[in-house]
């Protein structure tokens, strides 16, 4: 998952970054970091992210 995936997708659930680190459990910088590409986002956070997406469509 690249940077500009993770913030289309995070607009596209409609959370806004704080709520989204929250969600995934993560310190909202660190989350910060990932969306401008700094930083590799952890496979459990992609997993997480799918899932969401998936609950979202249902």
């Amino acid at each position: 998952m690249k940077d500009k995936d993770l913030k289309q997708i995070r607009q596209k659930l409609g959370f806004n970054t704080k709520e989204m680190s929250e969600i995934l459990g993560t310190p909202y910088r660190t989350y910060q970091d990932w969306e401008l590409g700094n930083g590799r986002i952890p496979g459990i956070c992609e997993v997480a992210i799918e899932c969401l997406l998936t609950c979202k469509k249902a």
